[in-house]
């Protein structure tokens, strides 16, 4: 039996990132601090003060799913931020690429959304 079969090999620092506060500077986006624990993650923009809340589950040292725990907003049905609200709400699937003391790059996919997102997290001590 394959117990690994379709799971990321663990990389050196990948546990790092598990648990903490961090702090996302975004390419052409607003800023973030993420803090997360085994199976919450909050996440703060710190441009425009929004909090957001995801259900994390771990598959891996270095793969991880959130699951958006937001209600959605009262957009008007058919306009950019019901279309924003209907793609937040398809779990996120992310990858730790690589890690070091200071930092993670990481990638974001989302199911039947062409967009793959990447960045770097630094880890704040």
């Amino acid at each position: 039996m394959c117990n690994s079969c379709g799971q990321q090999k663990a990389r050196p620092g990948c546990a790092d990132y598990r648990k903490g506060r961090f702090s996302i500077h975004g390419k052409g986006i607003d800023s973030f601090m993420v803090e997360r624990n085994d199976s919450l993650q909050y996440e703060w923009n710190t441009e425009k003060n929004v909090e957001k809340l995801y259900r994390i589950r771990w598959i891996s040292d270095c793969e991880y799913e959130l699951v958006n725990r937001n209600p959605p907003s009262l957009a008007v049905p058919g306009s950019k931020e019901a279309m924003m609200d209907s793609i937040m709400q398809i779990p996120s699937r992310v990858i730790i690429l690589s890690a070091t003391a200071s930092y993670c790059i990481f990638e974001v996919r989302k199911k039947g959304v062409s967009m793959v997102y990447t960045d770097t997290m630094w880890l704040m001590k």
